[in-house]
């Protein structure tokens, strides 16, 4: 009986390290700046590994992003447009630690979520974005609406 080599060439520790820290910034995130902050007026409606989507029943998320300097910080608002109606600033481009808004300080005015990585949501003057993992994204594209996800979540049907 020969004896079992196992060779160990892939940084397991290092993303397990990677995704810790991860999961660090997105409960700080959450539960101490945006939860401490708004209280019932925020909502969790997905969450994943480095997401959060929330619907806020605030006046105006945007504007308390602008005027609060500790909120502000914790933001990634490069990619805003150059004139945006809040004139926030643009700042924190791809700095570690800093959430990203993927809505671009636009408000999403639709979001269906079947389960983790199957979502769409639409942005206010934009198409749909769609996210459905294991399917390639020529399909989703061409194949694939916002009304689909809305169908198989509202009326239980499958596509």
């Amino acid at each position: 009986m020969r004896r079992t080599i196992l060779t160990f060439n892939k940084p397991i520790t290092v993303g397990m390290a990677i995704l810790d820290v991860s999961k660090i910034l997105m409960y700080d995130f959450h539960y101490i700046y945006m939860k401490y902050k708004y209280k019932n007026n925020l909502k969790l409606l997905y969450t994943d590994t480095n997401s959060l989507i929330y619907d806020d029943e605030t006046e105006d998320i945007f504007v308390d992003i602008k005027n609060n300097i500790e909120l502000k910080l914790h933001f990634d608002t490069s990619d805003y447009p150059e004139n945006d109606m809040y004139d926030i600033p643009r700042m924190n481009k791809k700095a570690l630690g800093k959430m990203k808004d993927e809505s671009k300080g636009k408000f999403i005015t639709e979001f269906a979520e079947l389960r983790s990585k199957v979502y769409s949501y639409k942005v206010e003057g934009e198409e749909a974005a769609k996210k459905l993992k294991g399917i390639k994204k020529s399909v989703i594209d061409k194949k694939i609406q916002l009304s689909d996800y809305k169908t198989c979540l509202f009326e239980n049907k499958e596509l």
